[in-house]
């Protein structure tokens, strides 16, 4: 019988500390990218500016009977330069999303074109003089291609 001299110990890579160190570099990551991100985000100013066009918009919307939101979400929403609604309104993303909500709100062949509500887009147009005016000519041209109708009632 013979016998072998014991070999050198076999070292094995421990799998919990390489998940150890994956779940360390990917909260890092995550942390990194929280941080960049507060970092970025543009929320709209409460200033008196914001305060005066809400109010503004507010005088707009009863002057015509339309709804009125609540001026604190409109102050958060708009700010004081209108948000993201002046950011080229006249652009193919908004016209896509606002074609959209021109439709019966199925999806595939059962989806129809509707009428929009002439009250929607008046209340579009009040929003946009107020806090864009410049942008109001471009909107005006993309609201003549439209079928309106008065659909909605206050």
């Amino acid at each position: 019988m013979t016998t072998t001299a014991p070999s050198e110990p076999t070292t094995f890579h421990d799998p919990h500390k390489h998940r150890r160190i994956t779940y360390i570099i990917v909260a890092a990551v995550a942390v990194v990218l929280v941080i960049l991100g507060l970092a970025m985000y543009n929320r709209a100013e409460r200033n008196q500016a914001a305060e005066d066009k809400a109010d503004q918009l507010i005088a707009l919307f009863q002057a015509q009977d339309l709804p009125v939101p609540d001026r604190d979400q409109i102050i958060r929403v708009f700010g004081d330069d209108g948000g993201a609604m002046c950011d080229d309104p006249g652009n193919a993303l908004k016209k896509a999303v606002r074609d959209g909500l021109g439709s019966n709100g199925a999806a595939g062949p059962g989806q129809r074109p509707v009428f929009i509500a002439q009250r929607t887009i008046e209340g579009e147009k009040l929003a946009l003089s107020v806090y864009c005016p410049d942008q109001l000519p471009a909107f005006q041209t993309y609201v003549n291609g439209l079928d309106l109708s008065d659909v909605v009632k206050g």
